[in-house]
């Protein structure tokens, strides 16, 4: 799965986004450098309804891309992926407040930079596949 076929998914069916972006990782893991480059080839087609999964992406494309020094795409940069107010994962709304609190905290320390920029809070291993 190329980050175009990513995009064009999650536009499709972001309910399904998790799959997407597991599928898209262990497509990416199982790749070679170049290999790996040319996965990288996108456009967004911005939608407003799926800022949130587009942000996470725009994020962790540039995690990996630092991480193996890959060329990023230029619309990981977009102004509009970057959050004013923070954004945590879904499940902490189905935690109990004490917990839910405690967790936000653990999130906003351990995650990775690509994401803090972008006010978006994850744990430091979230692009982690076995």
């Amino acid at each position: 799965m190329t980050v175009q076929e990513l995009l064009n998914k999650i536009t499709g069916n972001k309910e399904d986004f998790g799959y997407h972006i597991r599928n898209f990782l262990d497509v990416f893991y199982g790749l070679d450098q170049r290999g790996r480059q040319d996965l990288l080839a996108s456009t967004l087609k911005y939608d407003e309804n799926c800022r949130k999964e587009f942000s996470f992406v725009a994020a962790a494309l540039e995690k990996l891309c630092n991480q193996y020094g890959l060329e990023c795409p230029q619309w990981v940069f977009d102004r509009r992926l970057y959050f004013n107010d923070p954004v945590f994962p879904g499940f902490l709304e189905r935690t109990d407040p004490e917990k839910k609190s405690k967790l936000r905290i653990v999130l906003m320390v351990e995650s990775p930079p690509e994401f803090k920029v972008r006010n978006i809070f994850v744990s430091r291993n979230c692009l982690t596949r076995a």
